[in-house]
């Protein structure tokens, strides 16, 4: 008769190391491709299309294009007079909005700067 405890036992076992994996064989190395030579002409020649330059067929004409060409942008240095003109614009605008008199030094010198802008051909 087995006990309560020896039938909850189980047999140890033994833990036996792997057998090592064999790595497969390493292959030989390969000798380098031999140049088999020229390769032969073919029995008629060469082709006539092949020997003259250019494309074998006449090239599709373009369609003109049904809207004008884009027009360039103003070089940079009219961009940043037309960008400060702006910038000038708008700070003229706060200061009126908050109640800035144009007697003011700063209104007067923005107003100033804004002409020049103009009589020099500032764009915007």
């Amino acid at each position: 008769m087995l006990s309560a405890a020896g039938a909850s036992a189980r047999p140890v076992q033994q833990l036996l190391p792997r057998p090592p994996i064999a790595a497969p064989p390493v292959p030989a190395p390969l000798s380098p491709p031999i140049n088999p030579g020229a390769a032969p002409a073919p029995p008629r020649g060469i082709s006539p299309l092949l020997l003259q330059p250019g494309p074998l067929f006449a090239l599709p004409q373009r369609a003109s294009p049904s809207a004008p060409p884009p027009t360039f942008p103003a070089p940079i240095d009219q961009e940043k007079i037309g960008s400060y003109k702006i910038w000038l614009s708008g700070q003229l605008r706060l200061l009126e909005r908050s109640g800035v008199s144009p007697d003011d030094l700063l209104f007067r010198e923005i107003q100033q700067q804004l002409l020049q802008l103009d009589q020099s051909g500032g764009s915007p």
